[in-house]
């Protein structure tokens, strides 16, 4: 159920100084292989839904250049034995952030503000409580706040060094969703639904020159999926994760 929330302001402001440092044309990070979110291409990670052990593959397959010049990764997600989807990132300015390749009217983004679009989906360097809105330039109020997690059991081993990614609406006293992230390695899983615990975990993850855990057979979605309403709220929490300029039900 939706509250008022009394920090409300405070997120406002937030908001605020968000906007302008994103609009402050910062340099780009170094792509450090210690960062939690490195991007190398040739990177490739396996993530397992728990529910019915179907697979999601991500392979960063190469570089593209935006509109603006700005050298991209792109980044091939493939559920199953479906044709893969192409989605764009880059770490810059701190942050690990989807992107469109050209300057797009997204769904309630400002284009003056955020033109191509770009959602910020974790930090590269977070520290406790931090504290961060997802897109700037948009309508929605919605922000990040990191958390120092314990060691995380996935598919491809312990990681010890984790954090976590806490996705909230200002109105919502809950988060809607968490991801978390290993330093050095980058994406391990994701919890939703209201979950106490991870509904996706990864199973292999090769981060540059390091691999850890082993390639399960490639399955379908099966049992989750069959429920129309189990697919509109995957949609959603999926476009909230890793889909850059897509509304809440993911229409362009």
């Amino acid at each position: 159920m939706k509250s008022k929330n009394v920090l409300y302001p405070l997120f406002i402001f937030l908001i605020f100084l968000s906007c302008q440092n994103f609009m402050g044309g910062m340099t780009d990070d170094k792509n450090d292989n210690q960062s939690y979110m490195p991007l190398n291409v040739g990177d490739v990670r396996q993530i397992i839904m728990l529910e019915d052990s179907s697979t999601l593959l991500m392979s960063i397959v190469g570089t593209a250049r935006r509109s603006d010049g700005r050298v991209v990764y792109a980044m091939e997600w493939k559920w199953g034995f479906f044709e893969p989807d192409t989605l764009y990132y880059l770490n810059r300015n701190g942050y690990f952030l989807g992107t469109e390749l050209d300057t797009t009217d997204g769904y309630h983004i400002n284009s003056s503000v955020n033109p191509f679009s770009e959602q910020r989906l974790a930090k590269l360097y977070p520290e406790d409580g931090e504290i961060f809105t997802h897109t700037p330039g948009s309508s929605d109020n919605v922000f990040w706040i990191c958390r120092k997690e314990k060691p995380l059991k996935t598919f491809c081993g312990i990681f010890s060094d984790v954090f976590s990614f806490n996705l909230y609406d200002t109105l919502n006293t809950l988060p809607f969703m968490k991801t978390y992230y290993g330093k050095g390695y980058g994406y391990l899983g994701t919890s939703a639904f209201s979950s106490p615990g991870p509904d996706f975990l990864a199973s292999y993850i090769m981060v540059g020159n390091k691999t850890v855990g082993t390639m399960w057979l490639t399955k379908n979605l099966g049992g989750l999926m069959k429920s129309a309403e189990n697919r509109k709220t995957l949609s959603e929490v999926l476009n909230r994760i890793f889909y850059p300029g897509l509304d809440p039900l993911g229409k362009r």
